[in-house]
């Protein structure tokens, strides 16, 4: 009987050793194809690495304001607020509010989009701006749906129904603006605010 059971532990360990060993081999293999995949995948990675420094299109590019050398992005962000203030003061210009009629100094008055500021093509347009006190704005157009249609009617009295299906037409424009771009609507900007 003992014979029986030692041959039995025997032929398991056996098993064991030979299962243990092709599963061995078998994540020898795994890791192999592994590695290969990865190399492929770091080839590949390379290649389109090197496309990229040949085309000048893989690190940011640098542009030069002030003298100061930027990121591409950098300077793109301190174009926009620039152009923001820009048209806000412009905005703010009027020094009396569209909705309720209220006069006072630049400081008591907040510019308005009419199409908001997520639409590009509108965002630096100054026919879609209007000068609304601090009240109005915050208070009654940004609060209730009906005051800023009641506001939106006022100005197509005042500006003419062409005015606000045109601005309609271009902010429902698609428009991707250069850096250079933007530099040309600041230039616009400024001069405007010249006059």
């Amino acid at each position: 009987m003992t014979f029986i059971k030692n041959k039995w532990k025997r032929l398991l360990l056996g098993l064991k050793k030979s299962w243990i060993k092709a599963m061995k081999q078998d994540i020898k293999k795994w890791r192999e194809t592994q590695r290969k995949g990865m190399l492929k995948y770091q080839e590949n990675l390379r290649k389109k690495r090197l496309a990229k420094l040949k085309a000048g299109t893989l690190y940011p590019k640098v542009v030069f304001r002030q003298g100061k050398k930027f990121p591409a992005n950098k300077a793109r962000k301190m174009i926009i607020k620039e152009l923001d203030e820009l048209w806000s003061l412009k905005v703010r210009g009027k020094c009396q509010c569209e909705l309720c009629g209220r006069k006072g100094n630049i400081k008591s008055f907040d510019a308005h989009h009419i199409k908001g500021r997520s639409r590009l093509s509108t965002r630096w347009d100054l026919e879609n701006g209007a000068c609304l006190c601090k009240g109005c704005h915050r208070f009654k157009v940004h609060m209730d749906t009906l005051t800023a249609s009641i506001l939106i009617q006022k100005l197509k009295d005042k500006r003419g129904k062409m005015w606000y299906n045109e601005l309609v037409e271009k902010a429902n424009m698609i428009t991707k603006y250069s850096i250079q771009d933007l530099e040309n609507i600041k230039l616009l900007l400024t001069k405007t605010n010249e006059k």
